[in-house]
């Protein structure tokens, strides 16, 4: 009897989040409500804990949490740490906001440029360590180039709701864009090189894993972090006759680790190992 095997392009991601609400199916395997209760453990798991049922696909593609769903030859591996695009984020206090509030934190810039620095990785499959290594080496390949801040003037609107004298300020908006290498995917950690690369081949069934560990340095900076924070959004009028509800949504960081590959699949009406 012959078994074929249909080859095709494929990606696994599996992502871990810090945010201060979760949403849906979400489990609380890998996502966090504060900085605190992340720097809290030194290692962190991927391709172990998550899968595509119990969180999502933006966040998981993996049908089984810790194993491989199909023949994989994984040509590189890549740790991507995102955050929001601006600093400018604040904690609620009992629904309230004060305009001290509002100032850049440096969570963001600290979770982009910084954290990956202190982070060291190492990927397995079955008892085979593939891969130690620290986690900026492992570039992700994708994602904005350049880190700059910009500021305007079209930002928050705070009023103080006199009829007769309308005194506006003015909160500038400040972005920040950074990653981790360039968006290319030859700048991702390859398995072999350009031109003569050495996929790794991982069976069907066998467990794959990908830690993530913690300096001491990160986790203490970590645990001084009061975030992640909220957003803010525009039109909000400091007003103590008539005030108004903030309209907010939290922000999100995260860590995603990818694996770039081929994967073996059962061609329709055939038999496949």
């Amino acid at each position: 009897m012959t078994f074929l095997n249909s080859q095709e392009p494929w990606e696994l991601h599996d992502t871990l989040c810090i945010c201060s609400e979760r949403y849906g199916s979400e489990p609380a395997a890998g996502y966090f409500t504060s900085f605190v209760s992340f720097a809290a453990n030194e290692r962190h798991l991927f391709f172990k804990n998550r899968s595509v049922g119990n969180t999502h696909l933006a966040y998981n593609n993996q049908q089984a949490m810790d194993r491989s769903d199909f023949v994989f030859h994984a040509f590189s591996i890549g740790v991507h740490f995102f955050g929001p695009c601006t600093p400018v984020l604040f904690e609620l206090d009992q629904g309230s906001i004060d305009t001290e509030q509002i100032t850049p934190q440096t969570y963001q810039s600290f979770w982009l440029h910084t954290l990956p620095r202190h982070c060291g990785m190492e990927f397995s499959v079955g008892q085979d360590v593939k891969l130690s290594c620290n986690s900026l080496m492992a570039a992700p390949g994708y994602g904005p180039s350049i880190s700059g801040v910009g500021a305007g003037l079209d930002g928050l609107t705070a009023i103080d709701g006199l009829e007769n004298t309308m005194t506006y300020t003015q909160v500038p908006e400040i972005i920040y864009s950074g990653t981790q290498g360039v968006p290319e995917k030859r700048a991702r950690f390859q398995f072999g090189t350009q031109r003569e690369p050495s996929p790794i081949a991982i069976p069907r069934g066998e467990i794959i894993e990908a830690k993530l560990t913690l300096s001491e340095y990160a986790r203490r900076v970590l645990g001084l972090f009061n975030g992640p924070g909220h957003y803010l959004l525009q039109k909000y009028v400091f007003n103590e006759v008539t005030p108004t509800s903030a309209v907010t949504f939290p922000s999100r960081f995260g860590i995603q680790v990818s694996l770039y590959g081929v994967r073996e699949v059962q061609q329709r009406g055939q038999l496949h190992v």
